[in-house]
Parts: C-alpha cells; sequence; structure tokens
C-alpha cells in the first residue's frame, strides 16, 4: 500500500474519530440541558401545586388566623413568573396571575393561550363538596428560554464548524495547489536537460551510419519526453485554452494507445462525421484521455475491449469511455479520484486525481463513473462546456 493511500486511510479514521467524540459531546451536552430543563419544570410544578392549595384554603371560608392569611397572601403574590389560570366548571376564568390583559379587559385571557394550557392535566381545587375549579400554568419564560437555549448553542456551534470546516478546506485546497504547482514545475525542470541533451545525440547520430528507421522510433519517445515535460509545467500554471476539434484528438490517442497495447485488447471508436469543438488545452486534454485508456487497460485481463464514444448533448460534449474490464463497486466511484486511491500493487495512485483537475478546475467541466459492474466493466462520462 503506498504511502499516499495510508495518508488517505489515516485521515478518515481520524475524521470518523472527531465525528465520534463530537457527537459524544453532544449528546452529553443536550441531555444535561434537558435533565435540568425537566428538574426546573418539575420544581415549577411543585410551586403551581403549593400555590393551589393556598388558593383552596383561601376560599374555603374557614376561619383563619391572621398569620395564615399573612403566609396565603405570601404564595399567592410570591408567583412573578408562572402563568397560571384558575377556572370554574364552566370554564369562566376566576383567577389570573402573570398573563397580559386581552382587549384592555384585565380578566380576560386570549382563548389561543386558554387552549394552550388545557392541553396539560389540570390541578384541581375542592373548595367544597359541591364546588370544584381548576388551576392551569405554562411555563414560565425562562423555562422556556431554557429549553432552547440548547438547541441555539447547538445551531451557533453547527455554523462554526461549518465556517471552520470551509476554512481548513480552503488551506488544504490551497497547500495542495502549492504542492501540484512545486511538484510540475521541478518534475518539467528536471526533465528538460536530458530531453535538450537527447535531442541533440540524435542530431549527432543522424550524420553517422545509423539505421533511419531506428532514429525515427527514438525521435519519436524523445518528442514524447517533450509532451510529457510540457504537460507537467502547464499543471503547474493556469493553462491557455483553445478552441480544437476533438473528433481528431480522440482519433489520435486511440491510434497511439493502440500501438502501445497488447493485440488483445481491441480499441473502438465512435466520433460524429461533424467535427466538434471546445476550447482546451490540447496537451493537457491529451493526457486525460491517455490516462483513461491506461485505467481501462489496467482493469481489463488480457482480452477486452476499450470503446469510445465522442457526441453532443442538451448544448454540451460528452466523452464516454468504456471498457469490459474487472469493474468497481458503487462505493468507490468517487473515492477513485481520491489521491493515493489505487486498486493496483505499483503506482501512487494519481492518475485519475490529476484527470479529474484537468477536466473541472482547468476546463470547467465534469467527470464522474456513469456505471459499473462487477467483472463486466465501467463507463467513465467526461461533460465539457460546447465552445
Amino acid at each position: 500500500m503506498n504511502m499516499l493511500r495510508l495518508t488517505h486511510i489515516l485521515r478518515q479514521k481520524l475524521s470518523w474519530i472527531l465525528v465520534i467524540i463530537s457527537l459524544f459531546l453532544i449528546s452529553t451536552f443536550l441531555y444535561v440541558s434537558n435533565k435540568l430543563v425537566s428538574e426546573l419544570s418539575e420544581e415549577e410544578h411543585n410551586r403551581v401545586q403549593i400555590w393551589a392549595n393556598a388558593t383552596s384554603l383561601f376560599s374555603s371560608g374557614e376561619e383563619l388566623s391572621s398569620s395564615t392569611v399573612d403566609l396565603i397572601f405570601s404564595v399567592l403574590q410570591g408567583n412573578k413568573t408562572i402563568p397560571v389560570i384558575v377556572m370554574d366548571e364552566h370554564d369562566n376564568v376566576l383567577i389570573k396571575s402573570n398573563i397580559p390583559a386581552y382587549k384592555g379587559d384585565s380578566l380576560a385571557v386570549n382563548p389561543q393561550l386558554i387552549q394552550r394550557m388545557k392541553r396539560s392535566k389540570p390541578i384541581e381545587i375542592y373548595i367544597d363538596e359541591a364546588e370544584k375549579q381548576y388551576l392551569y400554568y405554562d411555563d414560565s419564560l425562562l423555562l422556556k428560554k431554557l429549553s432552547y437555549y440548547p438547541y441555539v448553542q447547538l445551531l451557533v456551534l453547527a455554523v462554526f464548524l461549518i465556517v471552520l470546516y470551509i476554512a481548513l478546506i480552503s488551506v488544504k485546497r490551497a497547500e495542495q495547489n502549492q504542492l501540484w504547482v512545486g511538484l510540475s514545475k521541478e518534475t518539467a525542470h528536471q526533465l528538460g536537460t536530458p530531453i535538450s541533451s537527447l535531442m541533440a545525440w540524435i542530431e549527432i547520430m543522424k550524420m553517422k551510419e545509423i539505421d533511419p528507421a531506428l532514429l525515427r522510433e527514438m525521435d519519436k519517445d524523445v518528442m514524447r519526453l517533450k509532451v510529457i515535460a510540457e504537460r507537467f509545467s502547464k499543471i503547474g500554471s493556469i493553462p491557455e485554452l483553445k478552441e480544437e476539434e476533438l473528433n481528431t484528438l480522440i482519433l489520435d490517442m486511440t491510434h497511439y494507445m493502440s500501438l502501445r497495447t497488447s493485440n488483445k485488447i481491441k480499441f473502438e471508436v465512435d466520433v460524429p462525421d461533424e467535427a466538434l469543438y471546445t476550447k482546451i488545452s490540447y496537451p493537457l486534454f491529451e493526457w486525460v484521455i491517455e490516462n483513461l485508456y491506461k485505467n481501462a487497460v489496467d482493469a481489463i485481463d488480457r482480452t477486452g475491449t476499450i470503446h469510445t464514444k465522442l457526441f453532443e448533448e442538451r448544448g454540451k460534449i460528452i466523452i464516454e469511455i468504456s471498457d469490459t474490464g474487472k469493474g468497481m463497486p458503487k462505493g468507490e466511484y468517487k473515492k477513485i479520484f481520491m489521491p493515493g486511491f489505487t486498486t493496483k500493487k505499483r503506482g501512487w495512485g494519481l492518475g485519475l486525481t490529476l484527470v479529474k483537475r484537468i477536466v473541472e478546475e482547468y476546463h470547467k467541466g465534469k467527470i464522474f463513473v456513469k456505471s459499473s459492474e462487477i467483472n463486466k466493466g465501467t463507463i467513465f462520462r467526461i461533460e465539457l462546456p460546447l465552445r
């Protein structure tokens, strides 16, 4: 397993660990907050029960001592926060506390508020054997605020984490871009000197009695190295896009790859009679097709077919490259474009990462796995803007 793949797996595991820790902390926070709200709600219920007992004792008609009356008044007036309504058996409001006036009537209560308070079980107040009253109450404003407070905190925390995540992703992407630029520029620079030297040696060899056919093949390979160096130099900067014909590019790359691949693998091409044009960096887009072909060749076990289809659809240019290879599970559709992900024993797992970067960042297109089936093959789809 290569280091990029190992780093990717470790990063995924670390992300899951952080998610689990975050969920644990959030669950603990919600549990503690809800427990506190529940205890406060029970405390308010006890206070209302005492208030109901005081009301029952005051309305009973019994002769009470002055100290008892003072205590009752102290209890009744002590409720400054909990909304309370006392109603008779005919739903007439007898007493209300901590509830605003309704339509200018100090005793009237908003019917909607009454209906809401009636949803909870009332506390029964017995005046005598023949008369009974009902006390309804609502949570205090403080309790309501406390019940919403944990969720407000979680919302603020979620927004903060989202902003932090976006910032970290931006920093990570900037670091990756700097790494791509440095690696690409250095690779192009390192290739430049030996390529120039090889070109000079070929010119010298042409003056000797050496088989011209052999020199032509050597010249092709050196020119190929030159193209590769040019590709790396363009990866490190914003490439210049020119209007190019894709039909010829597809046919040329198919011909090039077929000559360098086993004759047991058949290449098929389906391009329209009418030329399709769009703005691309020709050397970079050649690289895209070459990498996809190489990926298809690696997926095929000995014999198979690679089919390329070029067509226009809904104002877009579509390139579909299918193979009759080993296929992949749906869970790997997106993973294969990640740096370091590879199913091969050798390689860095950067080919499809480069393909995605070239198509989506440089050409404003889209590339994805259209479909794949184990032991039947895979279809890659590229979508490019028309012209």
